[in-house]
């Protein structure tokens, strides 16, 4: 299982609720996925990779204060996709439109082309992602050790991803 803090301030945890909570879009999501909690708990119902985008969105390369949000790796089958999506992207998918960090193998993958990035993750990491939407950028954190930018130059509309593989796999966005 994955928990998924609320998109905040940059690297500070609101104690009132942000401009939006992070919770899962029934209608953005792989047939795949079930979703529970009032839509904060995606689960994958069966083998094969599935996602599920978050309800609400940012712009990249227009201006706004810096995001976070962060997971927490409680189980998992090992191939769990963490990041951030654009509405066109296939949500199973694996090219144009995402950037992500793998827990299986440390990849990072930006709009389809993989590449080294960093140590694995997976039971009892923390994972967060940053975003500096003036920027277009992106970077990725693990146990709150910064493991550098993913991707520079996004621009346009992206939402909180995550993409599944196992029978089993959950996320809770909290």
């Amino acid at each position: 299982m994955l928990t998924i803090n609320h998109l905040t301030g940059f690297g500070v945890v609101a104690a009132t609720a942000p401009p939006f909570l992070l919770v899962w879009n029934p209608a953005d999501k792989s047939a795949t996925i079930a979703l529970s909690n009032a839509d904060k708990t995606a689960a994958a119902t069966s083998t094969g990779w599935s996602g599920v985008r978050g309800l609400h969105g940012f712009t990249a390369g227009g201006g706004g204060d810096p995001l976070n949000y962060s997971v927490v790796v409680n189980a998992s089958g090992g191939y769990i996709d963490f990041g951030l999506a654009t509405s066109a992207a296939a949500l199973a998918g694996s090219g144009e439109g995402l950037v992500y960090y793998r827990g299986v193998n440390g990849l990072r993958s930006v709009n389809g082309v993989e590449s080294a990035y960093a140590a694995t993750f997976g039971a009892g990491d923390a994972i967060r992602a940053q975003i500096e939407p003036a920027a277009g950028q992106v970077r990725f954190f693990k146990n709150n050790a910064d493991l550098g930018v993913a991707a520079t130059g996004l621009v346009g509309q992206w939402f909180p991803w995550v993409r599944m593989y196992n029978a089993g796999d959950s996320v809770t966005a909290v």
